[in-house]
């Protein structure tokens, strides 16, 4: 490799490298807020936070990987531009594919990084969420309960707090509970202390020293029923499997469908891949910055080819998937456009319209 394309290659690669760092950052920020929204809703427990937000992290990196290298290859480029070291290069008689070889190598391993995360990283990190959310389905309604603050049921009727958990979560002291009653109108019951038992395969939670209020808020005819042991059923878990994402069938499996939606999903898989090598051979002309310009200069102009160009590859999928398009067209043609500008602004910049009109 000449030293020139290894200049190339460490300017783009240094850009790729922080512009991937800065857009993981912001997702899985964004991530964290939405799990813990759920955390604080009672829709995931605390302790399912870690797979839940691992397998998110696995599949951003399909949109972050061809993201990145394309504004990498933009800011990388584009500041040579501006230092006018484009200039120089051009007058040495390094352009064109002297420009293209080092983005190209730089996307070699960018495919393979995509082609691992969608065959082989998103199927594993899908079956390890269904995993979670099957284990999250078969719990008892106890089993998320955190001490020193108000825990919602599932179903939203019943509100119950515990100030303290202990020998290891079976045993809660100071508790309240505010739900439903049997005999009509709502309940309200305080214990000491209560303690998780089964029997007969059902499950209770047995409550120690007690006063239960029984009545219709708004009324004077409340019942007060003081008690030294008492038992509340807790509702059995749903259980069942969590269904498992389209995204979580390994190569073979698509391979040997023929489902429509099985196939869009092998071409999407593809056309990811593809789109690495699409969003390098228009970042290379797209970055072309004068030197008077800012370094960001092409940057907002590249954010909005590239948000059509993804959300083109989606329409397509969902098309393919719903048997709205021509099997034999799947998702390919989506590349299309973009590689026509992509030559267009090529054949623009190379001079090649000026020497057509100069020798008409």
């Amino acid at each position: 490799m000449r030293i020139v394309d290894r200049y190339i290659l460490r300017e783009i690669g240094e850009s790729w490298i922080a512009v991937s760092a800065v857009l993981l950052l912001i997702l899985v920020g964004n991530a964290f807020l939405v799990i813990f929204r759920k955390v604080g809703g009672g829709d995931i427990p605390a302790d399912a936070v870690a797979p839940f937000l691992f397998t998110y992290m696995i599949r951003s990196l399909v949109a972050v990987i061809p993201f990145s290298l394309y504004l990498g290859i933009l800011i990388g480029i584009g500041r040579l531009y501006r230092d006018s070291e484009m200039a120089a290069l051009a007058a040495c008689g390094v352009g064109g594919w002297g420009i293209y070889r080092p983005a190209l190598i730089l996307s070699v391993p960018a495919v393979l990084s995509v082609a691992f995360v969608v065959f082989y990283a998103t199927p594993w990190a899908a079956h390890i969420e269904r995993a979670a959310s099957t284990e999250i389905a078969n719990r008892s309604e106890l089993a998320g309960v955190d001490a020193g603050r108000f825990n919602e049921s599932r179903d939203g009727n019943t509100v119950f707090f515990v100030a303290e958990l202990t020998d290891k979560r079976t045993k809660m002291n100071d508790v309240f509970v505010h739900g439903p009653d049997p005999e009509g109108g709502s309940g309200l019951e305080t214990a000491r202390y209560a303690a998780q038992e089964t029997q007969d395969g059902a499950r209770y939670v047995v409550m120690y020293d007690g006063v239960r209020y029984i009545g219709t808020p708004g009324q004077a005819d409340y019942k007060i029923i003081e008690f030294a042991k008492h038992g509340v059923t807790v509702p059995l878990p749903r259980g069942g499997e969590a269904s498992l994402r389209r995204t979580g069938k390994s190569l073979q499996q698509l391979l040997a469908s023929t489902n429509l939606y099985d196939r869009a999903e092998l071409e999407w898989r593809i056309a990811v891949m593809v789109s690495v090598v699409v969003l390098t051979v228009l970042a290379v002309p797209l970055s072309y910055t004068a030197p008077r310009q800012g370094r960001y200069a092409r940057l907002a102009i590249a954010v909005l080819i590239y948000v059509p160009y993804r959300n083109l590859l989606v329409v397509a999928k969902s098309w393919l998937g719903n048997g709205e398009s021509l099997p034999l067209l799947g998702i390919w043609w989506a590349h299309i456009p973009v590689l026509l500008l992509a030559a267009g602004m090529i054949v623009y910049q190379g001079g090649y319209l000026r020497l057509v009109r100069l020798r008409a």
